[in-house]
């Protein structure tokens, strides 16, 4: 056996806040020590929504190709939609919901529907399907319901005037008939940048 010498560089990367885990003691702090030396912060795809489309493009080509089917567009509300997901699982998440959306299409283009059927993205999904025992739980689930809905229109309302306008949020809350302060409000509400 021989034995050789070898330099190499590890690249970590974790979603996690190191500094508090160390706060925490769930890491330890000499560890925490070797591997911050150059971090990087990237930008979670929630913060980057001007990617999402681009991104839907390219996993579309990919598992068309894979799935041989000859879908070549995607719809505009159904952008709008992606792009005002949170997107929690970042780009793998948007990846295996395209593939999804890809195995379920028979045309050529993806369509909400599509979006729909392979994410069971609906408001009854919000349910768990036992009903409420008091008027109080069927109140608080109404309430519930009535949230998710307004805050998902609200996402798709504003990302796709967005979308539409070419990231001009004067041109967007204009042609929306909106007041460009109040429009800039719902934007921040949801996180949500000028592209």
């Amino acid at each position: 056996r021989k034995e050789e010498t070898a330099t190499c560089r590890f690249i970590l990367g974790t979603s996690r806040n190191l500094k508090e885990s160390v706060e925490d003691g769930s890491l330890i702090e000499e560890f925490y020590d070797q591997v911050k030396l150059y971090p990087i912060y990237l930008p979670s795809l929630a913060e980057r929504a001007e990617d999402i489309a681009a991104l839907t493009y390219q996993f579309l080509q990919r598992f068309s190709q894979r799935f041989g089917k000859k879908i070549e567009y995607v719809e505009d509300p159904l952008i709008a939609r992606l792009i005002a997901r949170p997107w929690p699982g970042n780009i793998r998440e948007l990846e295996r919901t395209v593939e999804r959306m890809v195995a379920v299409c028979e045309g050529n283009s993806l369509t909400l529907d599509h979006y729909r059927e392979a994410m069971g993205d609906s408001l009854h999904q919000q349910w768990n399907g036992k009903p409420p025992e008091t008027a109080e739980e069927l109140k608080e689930l109404k309430k519930q319901l009535r949230q998710f809905a307004v805050i998902d229109i609200e996402r798709a309302f504003v990302t796709s005037a967005l979308h539409r306008s070419g990231g001009n949020v004067t041109r967007a809350a204009d042609r929306v008939g909106m007041k460009r302060r109040n429009f800039q409000a719902m934007m921040r509400e949801y996180g949500i940048q000028a592209g």
